[in-house]
C-alpha cells in the first residue's frame, strides 16, 4: 500500500510542474589526468600555462605536462575566514587515490585527505598563503558525481567540483506538447502555438528554475523572445527543442545562436569550486525517486 508521504511527493511534483527523477551517482578510478600532454613553453613566448608534471622528476619547464587533473570524487569543505564561514566543493585528484586507499586502511584517511587539499584551499595560484582563510574542515569526504543538492530553491547535481547541472525536470501542458509534436492543423495555428509554448517555458523557468540565473540565462531567454517570434516556422521548432534540451535534467548544453545566446544554455561553472550555503542539503534517492533522505551540510 502506498503511504501518505509518497502520495504527497507525487502531488508536490504535479503542483510544481516537474517530474520525479532519480539518477545513479558514481566515483571514478580511471585516468589520472586529461589525456592531452602539452609541450613546454618556449622562453620567448608571453603565454603562461600552469602544467602538472608527467612524473615527479620531470619538471614542466623542460618536459611539458598536463593542463587538467582528473578527480576520483569530491569533498565538501567548510572554510573558516576572518569574517565569515563558507562551504565549497573541491575535487579529490585521481593521482592520490592509491595513497588515500592506503591511508584509509591505516586509519588516517581524513588526515591525509586534508593534507592533499590544503594547497588548493589555503594557498593561491602563486603558492602564497591566503591570508583571508584561517582554517578549513572537511565536512563530507566522499561526494560522488551526480550527487543531488538542494540549496534554497535551487536543485542541482554536481557534474564536478566546478560544474552543476539542473536537477528539476519541467513538464509542459498538453497544448504545448501538441505544438512540439506537429499536431496542429495548419502553419498559422502551429506558428501561434509555438510562440505560446515559448511563453509557457519562460513562465515555468521564472517559477521553478532560479538556477538558470547563473550566466543570466533566464534574462537572456526573455530577451530572445523577439528574435524567436521573427524566426521561420521550421527554425522555431528547432529552437524550442534546443531550449528544452538546455533546460532538461541532464548535462546537455546547446548553443542557441538564433536567440542570441553566446554561452551554451546550461553551462554553469564555478572556477573556484561550487559554493554552497550552510542550509544546503544533500539528497540521497532511491532508484524510483519516491524515497529520499536529506542531510543538511551544516549538520555534518
Amino acid at each position: 500500500m502506498i503511504n501518505k508521504d509518497i502520495i504527497e511527493k507525487l502531488k508536490h511534483a504535479y503542483d510544481y510542474k516537474y517530474m520525479l527523477v532519480s539518477r545513479e551517482t558514481e566515483t571514478r578510478d580511471q585516468e589520472m589526468f586529461k589525456m592531452t600532454v602539452y609541450p613546454r613553453l618556449s622562453r620567448d613566448t608571453k603565454k603562461s600555462r600552469n602544467l602538472i608534471p608527467k612524473k615527479k622528476d620531470m619538471p614542466t619547464e623542460i618536459y611539458g605536462g598536463y593542463t587538467n587533473n582528473s578527480d576520483a570524487y569530491m569533498v565538501i569543505a567548510r572554510i573558516n575566514k576572518k569574517k565569515e564561514t563558507e562551504y565549497r566543493v573541491f575535487g579529490v585528484p585521481m593521482r592520490e587515490l592509491v595513497n588515500l586507499r592506503k591511508a584509509e586502511k591505516k586509519g588516517h584517511y581524513n588526515a591525509y585527505l586534508k593534507q592533499v587539499l590544503e594547497p588548493e584551499i589555503m594557498y593561491n595560484k602563486n603558492g602564497k598563503r591566503n591570508k583571508t582563510i584561517s582554517s578549513f574542515e572537511i565536512v563530507k569526504s566522499k561526494v560522488p558525481y551526480k550527487q543531488v543538492v538542494l540549496d534554497g530553491d535551487k536543485k542541482f547535481m554536481l557534474g564536478s567540483s566546478t560544474y552543476v547541472y539542473n536537477a528539476k525536470q519541467l513538464t509542459l501542458s498538453q497544448d504545448a506538447m501538441q505544438a512540439i509534436t506537429d499536431n496542429c492543423e495548419n502553419d498559422t495555428d502551429e506558428e501561434k502555438a509555438l510562440i505560446e509554448t515559448y511563453d509557457e517555458i519562460l513562465t515555468n523557468i521564472d517559477k521553478y528554475l532560479p538556477l538558470f540565473d547563473i550566466n543570466k540565462f533566464r534574462e537572456k531567454l526573455h530577451a530572445g523572445r523577439g528574435k524567436f517570434v521573427d524566426l521561420p516556422l521550421a527554425e522555431k521548432k528547432d529552437t524550442i527543442l534546443q531550449v528544452l534540451n538546455g533546460l532538461h535534467d541532464n548535462a546537455v548544453m546547446p548553443k542557441i545562436k538564433s536567440l542570441g545566446l553566446s554561452t551554451p544554455l546550461g553551462f554553469m561553472q564555478f572556477s573556484s569550486g561550487v559554493p554552497l550555503s550552510e542550509n544546503a542539503k544533500l539528497i540521497y534517492q532511491s532508484p524510483t525517486g519516491l524515497f529520499e533522505k536529506r542531510v543538511k551540510i551544516s549538520d555534518l
